[in-house]
């Protein structure tokens, strides 16, 4: 599947039991349970801040997120022109299962272009 979003091409495809996400030059392996549909907002989502339009302060509130990692996710989000995935958060240094758990309390991240 090829999907342009922001101004970048992202490939996804399925190798074994992992979805595979290339984009721009980096490569992302989730596991294949990971959501790969997305619909419209739900309520829940409604209730939670776009990951893409976060402050710094908005990403502090997150337990574990301090401001070295809330500018590290900044900084990537603006580099690849903003998040399709909440899992791309992985890339972001110090950010594990754990945290990025938290951060799904409090952002979703709004499907891209074409995926609703």
């Amino acid at each position: 599947m090829l999907l342009f979003a922001g101004g970048i091409f992202l490939f996804l495809f399925f190798e074994g039991d992992y979805l595979l996400s290339l984009r721009r030059a980096s490569l992302t392996i989730l596991p294949q349970e990971a959501p790969v549909t997305r619909s419209l907002p739900s309520a829940e989502e409604n209730d939670k801040i776009n990951i893409n339009t976060a402050t710094a302060e908005d990403l502090e509130s997150v337990s574990g997120i301090g401001p070295a990692t809330a500018q590290s996710i900044l900084t990537l989000r603006e580099e690849r022109n903003g998040f399709c995935f909440m899992e791309e958060l992985l890339d972001v240094p110090g950010i594990g299962e754990k945290r990025l758990e938290a951060l799904r309390e409090r952002f979703f991240c709004p499907a891209p272009d074409g995926l609703h």
